[in-house]
């Protein structure tokens, strides 16, 4: 049987139980390397608890009319890094239109690692980084062919050669961002785990009515 024990909170804001409580519901981030199921299970979380989900990546998309392999494609990864940066300033400054309350957020995996963004993530609510072992990652992304950062050369490789390069890529990644994914007040593993029961154990852990 799956245990919730894969769930360990790592930090826990400063102030009176009170304080924490208004700081908990306000707002939820989740981070994390890719595949880790910020959207997914974000998505899940959202509706568990009857709140909103914004994607980033979705959100940036529509802005530009385009999706984020045509941005890092024709623009480049730093303008991209820009619109996640302008993104997050817009949500801060509360001029997105977005009720920064009863909201879930699900990030781009390299969001939290440009200078100062991982600060503003924090300013919005408590942030939680999901994450899971490199061979469930690759499990869950080798389908998947969305990704520039994750692009594994060659149109049709092998199953074995995608996976193999999957596994060194996300090897890399996750060596460069851990220690900015390591700020996050909460870690989450899931491995192993549904959507349903990782949005159960983060509203277990934040201990909110859903």
């Amino acid at each position: 049987m799956r245990r919730l024990s894969r769930l360990l909170a790592k930090r826990v804001p400063a102030g009176t139980a009170a304080e924490l409580e208004a700081f908990v519901i306000k707002t939820i981030i989740l981070i994390g390397p890719p595949g880790s199921g910020k959207s997914s299970c974000g998505k899940v979380l959202a509706k568990r608890l009857d709140w909103s989900f914004i994607d980033t990546d979705r959100l940036i998309e529509d802005r530009v009319g385009m999706t984020v392999p045509e941005i890092f494609e024709r623009q480049g990864e730093r303008f991209f890094r820009s619109l996640e940066r302008e993104f997050l300033n817009g949500l801060v400054a509360g001029t997105l239109g977005l009720k920064l309350a009863d909201l879930v957020i699900g990030t781009g995996g390299g969001l939290p690692i440009a200078p100062g963004n991982f600060e503003l993530l924090g300013k919005l609510g408590v942030v939680i980084c999901l994450h899971a072992s490199v061979k469930e990652l690759v499990t869950r992304l080798s389908a998947d062919t969305g990704r520039p950062l994750l692009a594994v050369p060659g149109s049709e490789p092998m199953a074995g050669d995608r996976a193999q390069a999957l596994t060194v890529r996300l090897e890399m990644i996750l060596q460069e961002r851990w220690q900015y994914y390591q700020k996050a007040q909460y870690q989450f593993d899931t491995t192993g785990l549904t959507t349903e029961e990782v949005a159960a154990g983060i509203v277990k852990l934040l201990n909110i009515s859903a």
